[in-house]
This record gives C-alpha cells, sequence and structure tokens, in this order.
C-alpha cells in the first residue's frame, strides 16, 4: 500500500522536475481547395422565327356621307308659367 503511494509520489515528482516536452507546433492542415464545379452550358437561345408578312391592308371602304340632318321644327313656345303672388 505504501510501496504504492511512494509510486505515485516519484511519478509526480519526476513529471514536475523533467522539463515538460514542448507541445507540439500546430501545422495548418493544407485544406484542399474545393474545386468549383465547372459553368453549366447554357443552351444557345432558341433563333425566333421570322415575323410572318402581314398582308396588306384591305382598302377601307369610303365613308358613307351621313344624310344631312333634316331641319328640326322650331320648339313650340311654352307658355309663361303664372306667377304665384304670395299675401
Amino acid at each position: 500500500m505504501t510501496s504504492l503511494l511512494f509510486f505515485c509520489l516519484g511519478v509526480a515528482v519526476e513529471k514536475l522536475v523533467s522539463p515538460a516536452p514542448p507541445p507540439p507546433t500546430y501545422t495548418p492542415q493544407q485544406s484542399t481547395p474545393t474545386t468549383t464545379p465547372p459553368p453549366t452550358t447554357t443552351p444557345p437561345p432558341t433563333t425566333t422565327p421570322p415575323p410572318t408578312s402581314t398582308p396588306p391592308p384591305t382598302s377601307t371602304p369610303p365613308p358613307t356621307t351621313t344624310p344631312t340632318p333634316t331641319s328640326a321644327p322650331p320648339p313650340t313656345s311654352t307658355p309663361p308659367s303664372p306667377k304665384l303672388l304670395f299675401p
């Protein structure tokens, strides 16, 4: 039992006395650059068909002459309204 205690003490003292090994210098791993995928090729634009030629406009018939309006009869004169006299 005591030998185990002395053994632990000896190991602890030895760790304190012996210089600790320098911590390993951290070398960052060279991360492999992520290769960007090649850009997707855009399909060529579909060629628009040539516009169909519009037929020439049909000649519009000459406007029909509107008949001259017959002269309207003169308005009948309305009789004068009787004036009310207030008392």
